[in-house]
């Protein structure tokens, strides 16, 4: 069993890197991997000047390696910055696929895909007016998957099933 350090480095897109360090003893990963409680303290409190989270940092930097570890460990995808951006919102207006898909599948019951900023924009609204068009189709097969679902329970409760 190997013993590192584990650290997490993002830089933001204006240049400013950030670490967030877990832990300043070695410990192995295999215990760390276990352990979500320590990353996700550190993980749902800091945000940079711009309201952004190591989150929102890594799907801006295309970094789904970081996002899936951050999502691991609890990150909170309704956390907002200070343009009110959550995670999925983010994600679409980057472009950024691979943290989409990530984020959807990690998505808890209470957030909603068409959850929208207070500007009345909403993750689909954000993937068509800047042209990504594959993050605005899976948008959208999410939002049918899970009305489809909803009417399955719905005719199921109706015929008594």
């Amino acid at each position: 069993m190997e013993t590192q350090f584990l650290n997490v480095i993002i830089s933001s897109s204006n240049g400013v890197t950030k670490a967030l360090f877990i832990s300043s003893i070695p410990i192995s990963f295999e215990t760390f991997s276990r352990s979500s409680y320590t990353i996700h303290t550190f993980v749902s409190m800091v945000q940079d000047l711009e309201g952004d989270t190591p989150l929102h940092d890594a799907i801006s930097k295309k970094r789904d390696d970081m996002v899936q570890l951050l999502l691991e460990a609890d990150a909170d995808i309704s956390a907002t910055n200070n343009n009110g951006f959550n995670s999925l919102h983010h994600a679409a207006l980057r472009g950024n696929m691979g943290a989409m898909r990530l984020i959807l599948n990690h998505l808890p019951p209470s957030c909603s895909v068409n959850e929208a900023k207070d500007d009345g924009f909403t993750a689909l609204h954000l993937a068509s007016l800047n042209n990504h068009l594959e993050v605005a189709q899976t948008l959208l097969a999410h939002v049918c998957v899970m009305v489809c679902a909803c009417v399955c329970v719905m005719v199921c409760m109706c015929d008594g099933v």
